[in-house]
């Protein structure tokens, strides 16, 4: 099982190394060679979705008896505590540590209109000495020596609408082990950042501009009206106006006019022109114009 507690600050300052690293990769280097490399690009969405920019005192969240230790994984690459909001319409992984990893482990929310929960069991056989890598099996199959059998529960999380629910986790007999809140909100402001080709660091705004041929990476971010960044990595509607000046594309989804993502797009300038490119999550919806000048 993926430990949640003691080393998180030092994993929080490691990521925040690796996500400058990356991102340097991604936006120098590829850039000279003509290519974006997809796979690092998505490591950096997830490094820079919401816990390494707000580097948070611990990765994960004790539950209210102390047992377990809770942790959103997929927006956050070392892991976020459960403080961290979701954005309403998101689904989220929460990892959890022992003792959650029983079997016959269960789940329930408090409010299912908030957040739906269900328990996900990954069973692998593993060397004691972790030599040798992983090898994923069924949860009724066994290991053969020298391997060992491990299993790990995590929780899937469908963060519905604005509130808070209660997870509680139980044993196979229906005992609590522990309970944990969720909180979900609506954003009530978004911030757009774009990244271009030819220049290093982000940029902040309400338009952007490109010459055809050109790329930009885009990206949002949400907050609550605490100011608060809410996590989502999936669930925002993006949408180009005008997909003959400009298109968008995300990663592992074909380039279009509009299609489901998480935060992160890249905008592909085709033609002269001016395009609204917008988001919506929930009820809020917000929009950057991006105007494309021809080539010189």
């Amino acid at each position: 099982m993926k430990d949640v507690g003691a080393a998180a600050v030092t994993l929080g300052a490691l990521a925040c190394v690796i996500g400058c690293l990356i991102d340097f990769l991604q936006r120098e280097v590829f850039v000279l060679l003509g290519m974006r490399l997809w796979a690092i690009g998505a490591v950096a969405a997830f490094a820079g979705s919401g816990c390494l920019a707000d580097t948070p005192s611990s990765s994960s969240s004790g539950g209210e008896l102390g047992r377990v230790d809770f942790s959103f994984q997929r927006s956050c690459f070392f892991g976020c505590p459960l403080d961290q909001p979701l954005l309403a319409g998101t689904r989220e992984t929460i990892a959890l540590s022992d003792p959650g990893d029983v079997p016959g482990l269960s789940v329930t929310s408090s409010d299912p209109k908030i957040a739906e929960f269900a328990v996900e069991r990954a069973c692998r056989c593993k060397r004691p000495d972790n030599k040798g890598g992983a090898i994923d099996i069924a949860e009724d199959a066994s290991c053969q020596a020298p391997y060992e059998k491990h299993c790990d529960n995590s929780v899937l999380v469908q963060a519905n609408a604005a509130g808070d629910a209660t997870l509680e986790l139980r044993d196979r007999h229906a005992d609590l082990i522990d309970r944990a809140v969720v909180q979900v909100r609506e954003p009530k402001r978004a911030e757009f950042s774009g990244t271009y080709t030819t220049r290093l660091g982000s940029v902040t705004g309400t338009s952007f501009q490109l010459v055809a041929g050109d790329t930009m990476d885009l990206s949002v971010a949400f907050y609550d009206e605490l100011g608060r960044k809410l996590l989502s990595p999936e669930g925002v509607h993006w949408r180009s106006s005008n997909a003959k000046v400009a298109d968008l594309t995300a990663f592992l989804i074909a380039t279009g006019a509009s299609f489901d993502a998480g935060l992160d797009v890249v905008v592909q300038a085709h033609a002269a022109g001016t395009t609204d490119v917008s988001v919506k999550a929930g009820s809020f919806s917000d929009s950057v114009v991006v105007k494309i000048h021809p080539k010189p």
